[in-house]
């Protein structure tokens, strides 16, 4: 470079090694000029969204993405990212609208990323974007899956029934996910959590007790019997399932619930 400055090749390569040696500020910098020179090379515009991403710079990495896909350089990885950065960043409607064309260009080793995004969804309380994922993703992708990745999809598509209402359609899949799988801790606690929300105490407690027997879900079903109990008004109960948890593994946020329903405990002792 200090002899031919102006090469297009040597600032491609001292770009790229500025890249691989984690010098991003220059990095960006020198894409900035690459890009003034020849602004429908996909390449630059991917390559540069990498070192705004290093130094999360979100929103310059998404438009960057977005260039890439508007020069036509589209791939699932670079749909996937740009979908998650668009959900994380709040433009729900918009990351579902992306992941949904993801879908054009993804096989079925893809399948576990689409089905985290549409569980992250779900649980962030965006049901209605993640069941249009989760539409999509069943005509095109849901056909290839593995047995056991079958029923983890189905576990979430349970989980966006029972958040949009549907509430027999969401019993229903996981009725037949533990038809088939009777020890399914997933299925089981999404389940009794589901009875546990409607007060149905006996139904929910029932399931709650057999995905104690499961043990990778053993610490998630003490700590929601433990919920549970609080909701009954149960406190010593509770307090005996949320030790039992934490000793199992112990979590800031179970200890300051714990704490708080040890001192509800002891105001009823009180009064």
């Amino acid at each position: 470079r200090m002899f031919a400055p102006d090469s297009f090749d040597y600032k491609r390569g001292e770009a790229q090694c500025l890249l691989n040696a984690n010098q991003y500020a220059e990095a960006i910098a020198l894409y900035d000029e690459l890009i003034a020179e020849n602004p429908d090379e996909s390449e630059f515009w991917l390559l540069q969204a990498n070192a705004y991403l290093a130094l999360d710079l979100r929103e310059e990495t998404a438009a960057n993405l977005e260039m890439a896909r508007t020069l036509g350089d589209v791939t699932f990885q670079n749909l996937s990212l740009l979908a998650s950065l668009y959900i994380q960043g709040g433009a729900t409607d918009l990351g579902a609208e992306v992941a949904v064309s993801s879908l054009d260009f993804a096989d079925s080793r893809d399948a576990s990323a689409l089905i985290r995004q549409i569980e992250h969804l779900s649980r962030s309380g965006n049901a209605d974007q993640a069941n249009v994922i989760a539409s999509a993703f069943s005509l095109k992708l849901a056909p290839q899956l593995e047995l056991d990745e079958g029923r983890r999809f189905a576990s979430v598509r349970a989980m966006i029934d029972f958040r949009l209402g549907l509430e027999e359609s969401g019993s229903q899949r996981l009725v037949s996910i533990l038809e088939e799988d009777p020890l399914n801790g997933e299925a089981l606690i999404l389940l009794a959590r589901h009875y546990s929300d409607k007060d149905e105490f006996e139904e929910a407690e029932f399931y709650f007790e057999r995905a104690l027997s499961v043990e990778d879900y053993q610490r998630e079903a003490l700590v929601a019997l433990g919920q549970m109990e609080v909701r009954r008004g149960n406190f010593k109960e509770a307090l005996d399932h949320l030790r039992e948890a934490q000793e199992l593994k112990f979590e800031s946020n179970v200890q300051n619930f714990l704490d708080q329903v040890e001192e509800a405990w002891r105001s009823t002792r009180r009064s």
